[in-house]
């Protein structure tokens, strides 16, 4: 006998066994037992509530801009927390404090803005409160959390390759080599599925594994085996009995044409309440940014199309105004070369007239100047002969004079330079000393000048700068009442409108058009009526001579007659038959006339039931848009209110997070955030257009020329003397900014904010160095 058929065996006797004892408890116990199942049932749906929260809480962490994490670096977070789970327990469970470390050592240096408890993490997981956890579990519910939109089969295929792996790899990929037995396919379902459900999916699960193992004949073999692979996994998903579960759900929610959303049945009956709604809201901003994305490319399409259309029609003006101005430039052109053909010519004729009139000129006056010229060379040649014995003879007699001079003039010269030396270096010397004192004088006057020109520019840029202040200061008043007159204003307009709205539909004028329409109708058919009188009349006279006819006209032409001697009026036959037959003709009319009025009252009692009708389902119509729109108008102020009730609480945290200072370089307000410190130029936009409250505090600020002056923000309000109720430095500093020499040396102009316990004295950050 095998192993696996002697626990077939074993099983069977426990069976029985069981079933015994349950059926002489029965009558005693069902009821408990039915009590203590919707409770287990309760409870089990309560502890899946608590785990999706848990996880989707981590998500939000994750995810949030106050940790500010790449999507690469979300993604490096769930590897890294899964290698410290693998690497602390290889097993499943995973204790508390172990689960702590290795979030902490996750988040890394992040873990210091992470405002939350790990327990609260932990406990939701720890269902049996057994201080450990399935980790591979609390895996597949923080992977789901940042894919929602995923469909319900690959959810249930990557729940499967993460809790039925046992390697070290990545639990997201799907390992080849992971198994499960069937018997835990309810922990692996668990997550998916409500707990109040578990025992129908399992039923279905275990159809699709029969079905799945009588079609594969490699399993047939091993079918006391419960092994179930991820191959037979996706086989069992694809049998009919599953199908079913994945076709589209009947839910009315997102079944519209703008964004349409598509939930399957599974995802309908078996999802908690917090699972289906994260994969309801997600699905639905999925196709919103799909919608968006299409409209973004139909623009596209139809701008560039618009943009080809304009610039084929500007190519083809192009084209037809080139060929024009082709054509005028190439007739210019023409009649250009032509003409300067013509004058060209005429040109080359006068040119060449004039250039032998030149050439023959310059012949003879050639001939000329070269006879002049070798008459001359010859007389310039004789001529420099004779000057150039005269000029030497005359040279040797100034060299023998010259050196007889300098011989007698050599000590004569060598004395009076050396005086003249000496006078031109006293000379130097003195006009040195001179320049010197001159310009001594001069720096002196200017810088008195200098100082004397910035005490006066001191003073007026003073007066300035104190106007600029109480221009400021009045300007900030100002707007501080327009803005409050504003807001009366706005509150006065909009009563005045509501008022105005309010009359108009008292004074709508009465709605006359159904009395005008049964007027036109009454009137259309009296028409009717007398045409059909005529018509009739008309027929009756074309159809006298009939049979039917001239029985009536004759009997009618009796009563004539008798009416006539009964009055005593002398009546020939022939007339009373005429008369007879004009009375018939008149009889028959009316009788038309009769029966054209019952047409006509039975077609206003007809319309009348119509109208009716019509009017009973305009005010059922109205009744139901009535309806919808007080539905719609709750909705929008819930929605309203809820806004509200946000924004007033984002306020008030942004005005515990932040605070409003002014900085005495830039002379702008900036907000830093107690917490991290961060500073910022721009106000936190979750303020709208409220503004953070401004210290009561002076600030010392400096001037263009480096003066100190203090400054309160608040109050709008500047002075140059030290504040009365501040504690200044004891400090003395030199005041350089007054541009004297010497400098001068005063007390310092900063406030005081430390103590020196050496001397008893307050000074600031400066002068305590």
């Amino acid at each position: 006998m095998t192993p696996s058929s002697k626990t077939q065996n074993d099983d069977v006797l426990r069976n029985l066994a069981s079933r015994e004892i349950h059926s002489a408890m029965r009558p005693k116990t069902d009821d408990e037992t039915r009590d203590y199942q919707r409770e287990y049932v309760a409870r089990d749906v309560s502890f899946q509530e608590r785990m999706w929260r848990a996880a989707l809480v981590l998500h939000k962490i994750i995810t949030s801009e106050e940790i500010g994490w790449s999507e690469c670096r979300r993604r490096k977070f769930l590897v890294d927390l899964h290698d410290y789970f693998y690497q602390m327990e290889s097993k499943r469970c995973l204790s508390r404090s172990n689960f702590d470390f290795c979030l902490k050592k996750s988040f890394g240096t992040a873990v210091n803005k992470v405002h939350i408890h790990f327990d609260a993490l932990f406990n939701p997981f720890d269902a049996l409160c057994k201080e450990s956890i399935n980790w591979r579990s609390f895996l597949f519910y923080l992977h789901f959390a940042f894919i929602p939109t995923t469909s319900c089969e690959k959810q249930i295929v990557k729940a499967f390759s993460v809790m039925a792996s046992d390697d070290d790899i990545d639990p997201t990929l799907t390992s080849s080599k992971a198994m499960l037995d069937l018997k835990d396919m309810g922990v692996l379902l668990y997550p998916l599925v409500k707990a109040s459900c578990i025992r129908e999916v399992l039923c279905v699960v275990d159809d699709a594994w029969a079905e799945v193992v009588s079609s594969r004949y490699d399993l047939e073999t091993s079918i006391a085996s419960t092994k179930v692979s991820i191959v037979v996994l996706k086989q069992m998903l694809e049998q009919e009995c599953m199908k079913s579960l994945f076709q589209p759900s009947t839910l009315t929610w997102g079944k519209g044409r703008m964004y349409p959303v598509f939930v399957c049945k599974w995802e309908e009956s078996f999802y908690t309440d917090t699972l289906l709604s994260l994969v309801k809201e997600s699905r639905r901003d999925v196709a919103i940014a799909n919608k968006l994305i299409r409209d973004d490319i139909t623009k596209k399409q139809a701008l560039w199309r618009e943009w080809v259309s304009f610039a084929l029609y500007q190519r083809s003006l192009r084209l037809i105004i080139n060929t024009v101005n082709r054509r005028m430039e190439d007739k210019l052109l023409a009649r250009g070369l032509r003409a300067f053909s013509y004058w060209s010519c005429r040109i080359r004729i006068y040119l060449s007239r004039k250039r032998y009139k030149e050439l023959s000129s310059r012949y003879h006056s050639a001939i000329l100047t070269v006879q002049t010229s070798i008459r001359g060379a010859l007389g310039r040649r004789m001529a420099l002969k004779r000057l150039m014995s005269f000029v030497e003879s005359e040279h040797q007699k100034n060299r023998s004079e010259k050196s007889r001079l300098l011989m007698l003039r050599g000590i004569w010269g060598t004395t009076k330079l050396q005086s003249g030396f000496r006078r031109k270096q006293a000379r130097l010397l003195a006009q040195e000393r001179r320049e010197l004192r001159a310009r001594e004088s001069d720096v002196c006057n200017a810088m008195e000048a200098q100082s004397e020109s910035f005490r006066k520019e001191r003073r007026i840029y003073e007066r300035q700068l104190e106007e600029f202040y109480r221009l400021k200061r009045e300007e900030y008043h100002r707007n501080t009442q327009i803005q409050s007159k504003l807001e009366r204003d706005k509150v006065s307009v909009r009563t005045l409108r509501r008022r105005l709205k309010n009359e108009e539909l008292q004074n709508v004028p009465p709605d006359n058009t159904e009395q005008n329409l049964t007027e036109e109708w009454l009137k259309n058919w009296e028409t009717i009526i007398e045409k059909g009188v005529e018509d009739i009349k008309v027929h009756t006279r074309h159809c006298i001579t009939k049979p039917d006819n001239s029985k009536r006209i004759k009997a009618r032409t009796a009563e004539v007659l008798a009416r006539a001697d009964n009055r005593g009026i002398p009546l020939e036959t022939k007339e009373g038959k005429k008369i007879a037959t004009e009375e018939m003709i008149h009889i028959i009319g009316e009788e038309e006339r009769t029966k054209l009025q019952s047409d006509m009252n039975a077609a206003f009692v007809e319309r009348e039931q119509e109208k009716e009708e019509a009017r009973w389902r305009a005010k059922m119509k109205k009744k139901e848009e009535k309806a919808r729109a007080t539905i719609h108008a709750v909705s929008i102020v819930t929605k309203a209110c809820r806004i509200w009730r946000a924004r007033k609480e984002l306020r008030r945290l942004c005005l515990e997070t932040y605070e409003k200072e002014y900085d005495e370089i830039n002379h702008r307000f900036y907000y830093r955030n107690k917490t991290t410190s961060e500073v910022t130029w721009t106000k936190p936009k979750a303020m709208g257009f409220n503004e953070m409250p401004t210290k009561d505090e002076w600030k010392v600020l400096r001037d263009a020329h480096d003066f100190p002056y203090y400054f309160n923000p608040k109050l709008v309000q500047m002075r140059y003397n030290p504040p009365a109720n501040q504690d200044m430095c004891c400090g003395t500093v030199c005041h350089t900014w007054w541009r004297e020499y010497p400098v001068r040396v005063g007390p310092c102009p900063y406030f005081a904010t430390q103590l020196n316990e050496s001397d008893g004295m307050r000074y600031c950050e400066e002068c305590y160095r």
